[in-house]
């Protein structure tokens, strides 16, 4: 049955973003700059530091990114500041969820602060992508990044269908990505992304509007799912691409940003493609990032790949010993029959 698409919900790919605001200092920065027309911030379960009028043992949503358990901004406090006393949002923002319980205590929050008006991205990585697996071996993730598709995405269409009716002007529209590892060396895979876009399909949230953010360098790697992605929502404004650069990852090259450009242009399905990337500053600087962060990426999966072998070693060494000494007799017993 043909998706019947609704007027444009997304804004423009083009923003400039203040990222991992997640300090008073960051955010005051952020307001002020006339530059910003895009807020990002990571949300946690924690306590506020550096505010009398919160307890501190307190645990409540906070802005902070994995594994930083305390800030000086909770969520009430940023919402307040971004927000003008009609209720009116001072700029786009993306709240990045980085764990299930802060969804719901997120959304009530925004109720309190009656915000009325403007763009919320609902942020969170929600599928397992390339180098997942990798990505499990490191302690952060004991804690973090523990968000179901399912369950995220039926509570936030619980509030979100609440918001439409009794807050019409509140735009919130779905930032849904994959857990993946920016040192993998291979890109994605069309099985990836043909779970992304089942999930989009089965709780229609392209009612809602859906940005996929994918790490640049990974997204070079293999375009072809991504365009297939634009391709399964022909000629819709709901549906965004966009590629980008960790904070505290190398920049990437103008080679690479020129690539993947090209590439969607060449299939005439480049208009839902968006770039927040720090780019490399010269060719040559270009190629150094880009041949640093491929030489890193190959030691680290050796050492997952020696780890490994000496997990299993360690774990089987008495079965080893066993089958050893066996070999050892019935080679003994060989030479003396």
């Amino acid at each position: 049955m043909p998706t019947s698409f609704p007027p444009s919900l997304l804004p423009s790919p083009k923003q400039c973003w203040s990222h991992g605001t997640c300090t008073q200092k960051k955010l005051v920065e952020a307001l002020a700059n006339p530059n910003i027309t895009a807020i990002e911030s990571d949300l946690v379960i924690g306590s506020v530091s550096n505010d009398s009028l919160t307890d501190s043992s307190l645990m409540i949503p906070i802005m902070a990114h994995p594994p930083d358990k305390s800030s000086d901004l909770s969520i009430k406090s940023f919402l307040q500041q971004v927000t003008t006393d009609d209720g009116v949002l001072k700029k786009h923002i993306k709240l990045d969820f980085k764990q299930m319980k802060v969804v719901s205590p997120t959304f009530e929050e925004i109720i309190r602060q009656h915000v009325r008006k403007g763009l919320i991205f609902l942020n969170a990585d929600i599928l397992p992508g390339p180098g997942f697996k990798n990505m499990m071996r490191k302690d952060i993730y004991n804690d973090y990044y523990d968000i179901h598709p399912e369950e995220f995405l039926q509570v936030c269409l619980k509030f979100l269908n609440k918001f439409k009716k009794e807050l019409p002007n509140l735009q919130l529209v779905f930032s849904i990505g994959f857990k993946a590892d920016v040192l993998n060396l291979q890109g994605f895979s069309q099985s990836h992304i043909e779970k992304m876009i089942n999930l989009i399909r089965d709780y229609d949230l392209i009612s809602y509007g859906v940005v996929l953010p994918i790490n640049a360098r990974l997204l070079v790697k293999n375009v072809v799912p991504f365009q297939h992605f634009l391709n399964v929502f022909p000629n819709n404004d709901n549906t965004q691409l966009l590629a980008w650069t960790a904070t505290g990852e190398p920049p990437i090259s103008l080679r690479k940003v020129k690539q993947i450009k090209s590439e969607f242009a060449a299939v005439k399905n480049n208009c839902g493609l968006g770039f927040d990337c720090a780019v490399a500053d010269g060719v040559c600087m270009g190629y150094f990032y880009d041949l640093a962060f491929e030489a890193y990426a190959i030691w680290l999966l050796c050492t997952y790949i020696l780890t490994d072998l000496v997990l299993f070693c360690n774990k089987n060494w008495n079965k080893i010993l066993v089958a050893g000494n066996k070999v050892t007799k019935q080679n003994n017993h060989d030479k003396t029959s």
